[in-house]
């Protein structure tokens, strides 16, 4: 979870999301949170997945997304 600005976003990271059972297993912890902020899976899959609004994101993309704009020193 990481809050920021008044406002709230959930992370899941796994490493891979090989099968249906590791997708399921993921995807159900952010699943079970009772609110609507963002919500988002990170690994290292190139793949596109979204369920009950949760997000999955390639996390290599996702890190310099997040890098872009910001002065590192």
């Amino acid at each position: 979870m990481a809050d920021k600005d008044g406002e709230r976003e959930y992370f899941q990271v796994a490493y891979r999301l090989l099968d249906r059972n590791t997708i399921d297993r993921e995807l159900s912890v952010l699943e079970a949170i009772p609110d609507n902020f963002p919500k988002t899976v990170l690994s290292l899959d190139r793949i596109a997945v979204k369920r009950n609004g949760i997000h999955h994101r390639y996390l290599a993309e996702w890190l310099l997304g997040r890098l872009a704009g910001h002065r590192l020193t």
